[in-house]
């Protein structure tokens, strides 16, 4: 059984240091090697829609990774500064929120870049709209 021998108190808390720095480090690999890829791709691309995608892709990689690498980093650091306390526990929870809350905006960016794609305008997106006068048949202008 863990916590009845004082060894394995520090075996723990070895583990659960070793399991929230490998997450970490995961993240942030994932996500410099995501915009690193991506932004060569974007460098050998040439194609307007291409890069509007990419751009989008990459500001979606970095947004969804800051939010859970800065809770695992206030996770790290109050397990490491209050040993003994379940302090770094609320932050664990609210990083599974977080982890939950970035698939959930990945999934919804999944239609605004069909659109971008297609080359369809989202009616939320008066600016391109204005900007550009491809996307508009003569029976929608004014």
């Amino acid at each position: 059984m863990v916590g009845r021998h004082p060894a394995d108190k520090h075996s723990l808390a070895d583990a659960t240091t070793v399991w929230i720095v490998g997450g970490l480090i995961c993240d942030i690999l994932i996500t410099v090697t995501m915009t690193f890829i991506l932004v060569q791709a974007r460098a050998r691309s040439s194609f307007s829609t291409t890069l509007k995608a990419l751009n989008k892709l990459i500001s979606l990689s970095i947004e969804t990774a800051f939010p859970t690498v800065t809770i695992a980093t206030a996770a790290l650091i109050s397990f490491l500064k209050y040993p003994g306390t379940n302090f770094d526990l609320s932050f664990m929870f609210l990083l599974f929120i977080v982890y939950a809350n970035a698939l959930f905006g990945v999934l919804n960016r999944r239609a605004e870049l069909r659109r971008i794609v297609s080359g369809t305008i989202a009616s939320t997106d008066i600016r391109a709209a204005v900007g550009s006068n491809n996307h508009l048949s003569e029976a929608d202008s004014p």
